[in-house]
């Protein structure tokens, strides 16, 4: 029996494509850091740092292991870096959702799902802070209490697509594994690993789905289609 609900969030519940978003965020990035990284530098090395995360082994939060790889590289400690970093995350990070539309459903699927019971839990790749994970909820027009978790760079010591990230959330949540559904668009980073994990898996058939020819979910559809799961 279903008992917890893993939603994705970009070209799940948002309708971003993440590899489009990425330059501009990368831009607002190096705009907002210019004086401290004047040769253009920036986005390589958090590129190289997100990688720190993504193979994070599970001893140190994801954040531990980003600030440790970017402090290396940059020879400029985390206490002097952070408190900036979180400047531009409470304060420029918002424009990037600009032009950014949303999807009214998403909104009342969470709504209809909670109602229904379920554990809540947004399963967005652990790789940036809390406060940027709210500015895309605010984008998608979702509140962020309608989760009981919501995964970030904090509170989780693996990324997509390990597996150990959808085991670590079934133990926070104090669920089997086989009491969850991940639901998500990208078939590799969001259904194979949570199905390695031992989770059932809802494919969301809409445009930013990605497909994987040697992988078939235990259910697709419309994102809404989801809800005759739980009644």
């Amino acid at each position: 029996m279903l008992k917890a609900l893993l939603f994705d969030l970009d070209g799940t519940l948002l309708p971003l494509e993440f590899n489009e978003f990425i330059p501009g965020y990368f831009a607002e990035l190096s705009r907002k850091f210019s004086d401290i990284f004047p040769d253009g530098s920036l986005p390589a090395l958090i590129t190289a740092s997100t990688d720190a995360m993504v193979f994070n082994d599970g001893l140190q939060s994801n954040s531990d292991a980003f600030w440790s790889d970017f402090s290396n590289r940059t020879g400029k400690s985390r206490q002097s870096l952070e408190p900036l970093f979180e400047e531009f995350y409470r304060s420029d990070f918002s424009r990037l959702g600009d032009g950014v539309g949303s999807w009214p459903e998403a909104a009342r699927v969470l709504d209809d799902a909670k109602s229904a019971g379920a554990t809540m839990v947004l399963a967005t790749n652990p790789v940036f802070p809390r406060l940027a994970v709210v500015h895309r909820l605010a984008w998608a027009g979702i509140d962020p209490s309608r989760f009981d978790l919501i995964t970030d760079y904090d509170n989780m010591r693996y990324a997509k697509p390990n597996p150990e990230y959808y085991r670590q959330i079934a133990s926070d949540i104090a669920k089997p594994p086989e009491e969850c559904l991940m639901v998500g668009n990208d078939a590799g980073l969001d259904l194979v690993p949570a199905k390695s994990a031992g989770m059932a898996t809802f494919m969301v058939e809409n445009d930013y789905s990605v497909r994987d020819d040697g992988f078939t979910p235990d259910f697709s559809g419309r994102l809404e289609d989801l809800l005759e799961l739980l009644y």
